[in-house]
Parts: C-alpha cells; sequence; structure tokens
C-alpha cells in the first residue's frame, strides 16, 4: 500500500530534478516556485502517508525536512552551492526522507545504515563524489594539456605511496611493541607527511623508500601475494587515498576568470576579496578549499577592513557601487567565480542513489 507513495514521491523528484536541469541551463536558476512546490507536495505526501497508517513516517519525515535545510543552508554559507541547489536538495530530502521500499525488489543496493532513516546523505554522498570525478577528470586535461604530466603523476601518486609505506610501518611497529595505537598513529603522521611535503621529486622518492622498507621489514611484508593481501584489508584506506589524490589534482583547475568592473551585474559570485589599506584599495585571492571556506566561514574570520568580499548571495548593488567607485585603482576589473551547473549532477546523483551509495559500495 505504502508503495504507491514511494512511486509517487520518487516520480516528483525526478521530475522537479529535470524542470530544475532545463531553467538552470535557460536561465542560470532554479525557480523558487519549483522547489516550493517540491516541499508542500512532500508535506501533502506525508500526511497523506501518516493517515493511511503510517505513524512513524512523520517523525522520519520532519528530521529529513529539518537535516536537508541545514546541510543546504551550510553548503549555500560557504558558497559552494547556489540558493536554488540548496532549495532542491531539501526538497529531495523532505520528499524522499528514506531509501524507497518500493525499490528494493528492483534493485540490489548495498545499503547503508542510514538510507533507511536519512536518504538524503546518500545523495549527498553520491554527488560530491561524482563533483570530484568531474573535476578530477578536467584537471587532469588540463596537467596534460600544459605538459605537466610529472606534477600530474607526483599529485596522484603522492598520498596513495605514503599510504601503503605507513600502512606497513603501523603495522611493523604495533607488532614490535604490542601497542595496537600505534599503528594508527604512525600511519596518522607519514600520511600527514606527504600531504605536507613540497620539495623536490627525487627527495620525495628517498623519503618514501625509506618508510617503505622500513615498513616491509618490521611488519614482515617481504612478497607480492603478502603486499597484495594487506593492500586488500585496508582497501578503504586506500579509496580514502585515492579520492585526496583526485581532489588535490582537482584543486589545481583556475575557478575565476576576470571581469570588467563596468560588465558585473548583481548576483555574480565574486571571487576575490578587496579590502582598504593604509588609504589605498588592496585585493587578496580567496581559497578555492572546501576546507578553508568551511573554517573560514564558523570562525568568521576577519583580517582587513573588507571593502567588497564574497558572499553566499553574490554582489549587491552597494558591492557594486563600492567596486565602481574604485574602479581606477583596481585597473578596471575584479576576479569573479566560474559559472557551474550543479543541477546535472543533482540529477546523476539522485537516479544513482536509486542503485547504491558510491561510498558505501566502496567502504564494504
Amino acid at each position: 500500500m505504502y508503495q504507491l507513495f514511494d512511486y509517487a514521491a520518487v516520480a516528483l523528484a525526478l521530475l522537479g530534478c529535470v524542470i530544475g536541469l532545463r531553467s538552470d541551463r535557460a536561465t542560470g536558476k532554479i525557480p523558487n516556485k519549483l522547489t516550493g512546490a517540491m516541499l508542500l507536495l512532500s508535506l501533502i505526501l506525508a500526511a497523506l502517508r501518516t493517515s493511511a497508517g503510517d505513524s512513524s513516517f512523520l517523525v522520519l519525515y520532519l528530521q529529513n525536512f529539518a537535516l536537508g535545510f541545514l546541510i543546504g543552508i551550510v553548503f549555500w554559507h560557504i558558497r559552494a552551492w547556489s540558493g536554488g541547489d540548496a532549495k532542491m536538495f531539501w526538497a529531495l530530502c523532505s520528499l524522499l526522507p528514506s531509501y524507497p521500499e518500493a525499490f528494493k525488489g528492483i534493485f540490489s543496493m548495498p545499503a547503508p545504515w542510514y538510507a533507511e532513516t536519512f536518504f538524503g546523505l546518500s545523495i549527498l554522498f553520491n554527488l560530491l563524489i561524482l563533483l570530484l570525478i568531474r573535476f578530477f577528470l578536467a584537471a587532469v586535461y588540463l596537467f596534460l594539456k600544459q605538459g605537466k604530466t610529472k606534477q600530474l603523476i607526483r599529485t596522484i601518486s603522492s598520498p596513495l605511496m605514503y599510504l601503503l609505506a605507513s600502512t606497513l610501518l603501523g603495522i611493523g611497529i604495533a607488532r614490535i611493541t604490542g601497542i595496537p595505537i600505534l599503528a594508527y598513529l604512525s600511519i596518522a603522521f607519514v600520511f600527514a607527511l606527504s600531504i605536507a611535503e613540497k620539495s623536490s621529486y627525487p627527495y620525495f622518492l628517498a623519503l618514501w623508500a625509506v618508510f617503505a622498507a622500513a615498513g616491509a621489514l618490521t611488519a614482515g611484508v617481504y612478497d607480492i601475494p603478502s603486499l597484495i593481501s594487506l593492500v586488500t584489508h585496508t582497501r578503504p584506506l586506500y579509496i580514502f587515498a585515492f579520492l585526496m589524490s583526485a581532489y588535490a589534482v582537482g584543486s589545481q583547475i583556475p575557478y575565476t576568470r576576470k571581469k570588467a568592473i563596468k560588465d558585473l551585474r548583481a548576483g555574480m559570485a565574486l571571487g576575490e576579496q578587496i579590502y582598504l589599506e593604509g588609504g589605498s584599495v588592496a585585493r587578496e585571492e580567496v581559497s578555492t578549499s572546501l576546507w578553508n571556506t568551511t573554517i573560514n566561514w564558523l570562525l568568521g574570520r576577519k583580517k582587513h577592513d573588507y571593502l567588497v568580499r564574497p558572499r553566499p548571495i553574490g554582489l549587491t548593488e552597494e558591492d557594486l557601487g563600492n567596486l565602481r567607485k574604485h574602479s581606477d585603482k583596481l585597473g578596471g576589473y575584479v576576479d569573479v567565480n566560474t559559472s557551474f551547473i550543479l543541477m546535472p549532477f543533482i540529477l546523476m546523483a539522485l537516479i544513482v542513489s536509486f542503485y547504491g551509495d558510491f561510498l558505501w559500495m566502496m567502504l564494504s
């Protein structure tokens, strides 16, 4: 009986994403009327399902309604999503609080525990991994086009190689001392060293070789089958390392472009911070790192008396007035973020989530 509600919710979610995608491509916006209608329909479906006898569904719906809103507003505040993208995610969480029961007989889904109570988390994980793949491939193309093959290989291989060495060393230290916690501490230490290490490539290889040899000797891993067995049993660590490699490569893509101040419009996303210092106008690059953006947002860091700085709502009329006033001192241009349409990936993440959860499949 409740399967009818599942089918209706899935149909509305897919239809809403398709309409949102077409609108985003045509106008650069996802209409509030669309996401508002999806939220309203989700409430109606929840009320009908509860009245039909599924008394626990209302609590589940309210929980996902709130969590979807909170996640959406956090990603909007750190400028990772536009307002329309955040509201679309909120609507999807509300329409599909849990993995649809009707689909369990169709797809052999390796269901994570959270899919039963917060299906939006599966959509979010799939979305982030799809975006990571997209930026990774775009960055690989850029590296190869610019002839930076060695830098590409190093960026991809560094976390994987250091993780192998640190795992061997960690197992060896724990084996010798009999203190298991030292394995995790050594893995964390050597892996952190691989991230912080910025020296020449020969030095990087030499340092890795020392750690790998010490790890192999202390862990008692001397042959290829033993090494393969070790990697197989620590697969989640290597998946994590590869995702870090992909993120490191993807972060190399330039996310800003120069735009003449006279051509700026309200709502555009500024890609730099402009502030007054000693009576003159200065500019500062904004970090594209999601981690740095999040930390700065949480701590509310403000180092200067900012004239204009990036905000979730984009440039306001007041910002445009300030920029035009100081246009000559800024050389007549500013950096703005390159536009990126997220809706195709939200739709793909939703469809993929009916089959399974990328993160869970990789780790299980």
